[in-house]
């Protein structure tokens, strides 16, 4: 069993954990969400880490939210491409509310494609989300299509695209008609994520309800969805050295909802990451946590693009877990090994965070203090159990993980570090880290 001491809390990297969301600010707006949630797993969570329910109004008015942040560092041609966009295609009576809410995406997508700015790709996967919910809250009302061709409401593809291409076509249309050939790809490709994961000495999952699965036990007070039953899952590999650790989530009748899977190779110090949607951002909760099926279709690494979240937005550091050393589920066995230097992540998208690190920022923190002038004392470093990644754009680490550990579970066993107004003794670091982040 993994014992109490700060080594094992290094290696296990006790601030990363087995969820991939993307965490913004505080506070839920009633109009729109703004940017107040975060998603993973293709749900959406407030930060008071319930699961939100989406209506077509939140929809729509957060998807405008989001467009008007993209005029706002937008060319003058490209305000004039936006402007014609909502003339001609946004406000045509002919075209459905609910499939306004397609051609809303695809707006926002080929203008994060045009921009190509690092201080915009939070947007990605929220919009990726919010494409992903659109069939689910206009319930069956989208007549949006493209087999045959591109199908929307009362309108032909033909007058569809010439009010595209009305829309300064040289500078967004291109990539908005791109973007809306790609929503409904013609058929769905199989997962090669396996075989690259084998070339890169990570082990790969067993089937679903395969005996090589260890069940550790439920999850209490996680970081994440409090709402939804959480379960522990581990599969120790011989051959190649290492672990999967799998978290599957599910509704109280045992229907899987979300199911996350991440693999680490101890030699290689390589890690893979899947999830249960298609390769299309389609989630797949078509049976229980107790059924054998295989994983062969989850969508993996570069294949989560299309999803809700960023992998490796969050699970950033020595390795890929966020774990809670404390609680009983993590208690394993000392045969699974979870343990590396620093981690790799195989073929993750190019535009997501790559894991670089460790950071070097609190090296010379100056943690020292002198008992006449410092009450209470400032006198301890986060570096005897912890390696850091490098935080700028690591925005759900930053929120979600790293926060979140300061305020309940750092150091274990005491009272937490703080982080809005610290004043423990782990303060000094926590200062240099909260400024890292912003």
């Amino acid at each position: 069993m993994i014992s109490q001491g700060c080594k094992p809390f290094r290696q296990a990297a006790c601030l990363l954990c087995l969820i991939n969301f993307f965490i913004i600010t505080p506070t839920i707006a009633k109009d729109a969400l703004e940017d107040y949630w975060y998603s993973y797993h293709g749900i959406l969570i407030g930060d008071d880490e319930e699961v939100i329910e989406i209506d077509p109004e939140i929809l729509v008015s957060t998807q405008e939210h989001y467009i008007n942040q993209l005029v706002e560092t937008a060319s003058e041609k490209t305000r004039k491409a936006i402007r014609e966009y909502r003339e001609l295609v946004l406000n045509n009576a002919k075209i459905s509310v609910s499939d306004k809410a397609y051609l809303r995406y695809a707006l926002i997508a080929a203008l994060l494609k045009k921009a190509n700015k690092d201080s915009l790709l939070h947007l990605v996967p929220k919009n990726n989300l919010l494409k992903n919910q659109i069939e689910l809250v206009f319930a069956g009302q989208t007549t949006f299509s493209n087999k045959p061709g591109l199908v929307v409401s009362n309108i032909t593809t033909a007058t569809l695209q010439g009010a595209i291409n009305a829309t300064a076509f040289e500078e967004v249309g291109p990539f908005i008609w791109e973007e809306l050939i790609d929503l409904f790809p013609d058929e769905e490709p199989a997962t090669e994520y396996f075989g690259q994961c084998e070339e890169a000495g990570v082990p790969t999952p067993p089937e679903w309800g395969s005996s090589e699965w260890d069940y550790m036990g439920e999850l209490k007070k996680e970081f994440i969805s409090r709402s939804r039953k959480a379960q522990v899952y581990v599969y120790d590999s011989a051959s190649p050295p290492g672990s999967c650790i799998a978290l599957p989530r599910t509704r109280n009748n045992g229907n899987v909802l979300l199911l996350g899977v991440i693999c680490l190779g101890t030699e290689t110090e390589n890690a893979c990451f899947w999830d249960n949607e298609t390769v299309d951002g389609v989630r797949i909760t078509n049976f229980n946590v107790d059924d054998d099926r295989t994983l062969l279709d989850f969508a993996g690494g570069s294949e989560l693009s299309g999803g809700g979240g960023r992998c490796t937005d969050c699970h950033a550091g020595e390795n890929p877990f966020v774990i809670h050393p404390e609680a009983e589920p993590f208690q394993f066995d000392s045969s699974v090994d979870i343990t590396s230097e620093w981690y790799t992540p195989v073929d993750m998208p190019a535009a997501w965070p790559q894991n670089e690190g460790p950071t070097d920022i609190l090296d010379n923190v100056d943690t020292s203090y002198n008992p006449l002038f410092s009450r209470p004392k400032a006198g301890r470093s986060c570096l005897g159990c912890h390696q850091f990644p490098e935080l700028d754009g690591l925005f759900g680490y930053c929120n979600a993980v790293l926060k979140r550990a300061a305020r309940r579970t750092m150091p274990p066993g005491e009272s937490s570090a703080g982080w809005s107004g610290s004043r423990g003794e782990f303060r000094r670091h926590i200062e240099v880290l909260k400024d890292a982040c912003r």
